[in-house]
């Protein structure tokens, strides 16, 4: 009857082929002996060792080749190929309105490195603002020289 009971719990658990509250334990392998012998015997060995041949024959025996080799300048020998109209030849000629770019594969990358730009630090992102009673004390002040810097400006 606990086995029933067991069994009972266990399918409930599986959801859609999951099964749930489950921990999946890693063991090591265990080998029956059957997959070891399968493997060595799809394995090559040798059975011998290895032998080591040289062929070797006199240079008279391998006969004359059949193109002469020299160094000669390059005017010599100039054959001049001069264009003629060939009755049979037909070239149609179509326009084609495209275009094409060559332009060099690229892929974009991200990295991990420091980069140091220049930067310019007195650039603000923000504009500063002031209260405007703040703003009204400090240009009533006589000491603060703000009203004297605007008038001259």
């Amino acid at each position: 009857a606990a086995a029933e009971a067991e069994a009972a719990a266990v399918e409930a658990d599986v959801v859609e082929g999951e099964v749930q509250g489950l921990e999946i334990v890693a063991r090591p392998w265990t080998s029956d002996g059957a997959a070891e012998q399968d493997i060595a015997g799809h394995a090559v060995s040798r059975q011998r060792d290895l032998l080591r041949v040289s062929v070797t024959r006199p240079r008279s025996e391998y006969g004359t080749a059949p193109a002469k080799l020299a160094d000669r300048d390059a005017h010599d020998g100039f054959l001049e190929c001069r264009p003629f109209k060939d009755p049979n030849f037909e070239l149609r000629r179509r326009e084609r309105d495209a275009g094409t770019q060559a332009v060099a594969a690229t892929e974009e990358a991200r990295v991990q490195t420091s980069w140091f730009r220049p930067l310019n630090k007195a650039v603000q992102a923000e504009p500063q603002s002031m209260p405007p009673r703040d703003r009204a004390t400090l240009l009533s002040e006589p000491d603060s020289g703000i009203s004297d810097f605007l008038t001259a400006v």
